[in-house]
């Protein structure tokens, strides 16, 4: 393990550098290699963490990596490890980017993430570790892109995402990137009825 933990973590940091790099990593299909660590050493936390983040990078404006990650099934791995480790900002915050990524400009894998009960578990996040600048921008970019999808909204008010994002805009009322998301969050939320009145009477207005 101790040799998987710095090979991901390389592999992650290479990634970050350059998107040449990150293209290479994906020819090589280091996004199903990340998800088959990921499988094979579910209880080895530096490796869960270290691949997360590596497939955090991989997936961010990659549309191949994407790819890889839906056709291999990575997020039923990725919300089994985001229930398992709730307790872990990082890996919290790494996988709700994924996610994040995962549902920008793409119908099919919105409902995908919905599917394999994401949502709940980002909203979770969200209130357990609601003071991690981290954690809230990606869990409230996430639940934004998300949202974007009927079904997904109504997901969304029914794991009380509404309370969640009001309460990270207040604790991060600073941070416009945080508040950009969940203000987008909240406007998506809003083109529901039930969503629209749950904001004016959870002191969203």
């Amino acid at each position: 393990p101790v040799v998987q933990v710095s090979s991901i973590g390389i592999l992650w940091n290479l990634a970050r550098r350059d998107e040449e790099n990150k293209a290479t990593i994906g020819l090589f299909d280091g996004a199903a290699a990340m998800l088959g660590a990921m499988k094979n050493h579910a209880n080895h936390q530096a490796i869960i963490e270290n691949a997360c983040g590596c497939l955090w990078v991989l997936a961010c404006r990659s549309e191949p990596n994407k790819a890889c990650i839906f056709e291999s099934g990575g997020l039923k791995v990725l919300a089994h490890v985001m229930n398992k480790y709730k307790h872990v900002a990082s890996i919290q915050e790494h996988v709700a980017g994924v996610f994040w990524n995962m549902c920008w400009q793409n119908a099919d894998r919105r409902v995908a993430v919905r599917n394999v009960g994401a949502i709940p578990l980002v909203i979770a996040a969200m209130k357990k570790h609601v003071k991690r600048v981290g954690v809230a921008e990606q869990c409230a970019g996430a639940l934004w892109n998300a949202s974007l999808d009927q079904e997904n909204r109504t997901a969304v008010l029914n794991a009380g995402g509404i309370d969640a994002v009001l309460d990270t805009m207040e604790q991060h009322e600073l941070m416009p990137q945080i508040c950009e998301h969940s203000i987008g969050c909240l406007w998506l939320l809003s083109m529901e009825d039930v969503g629209a009145l749950a904001i004016v009477n959870s002191r969203g207005v």
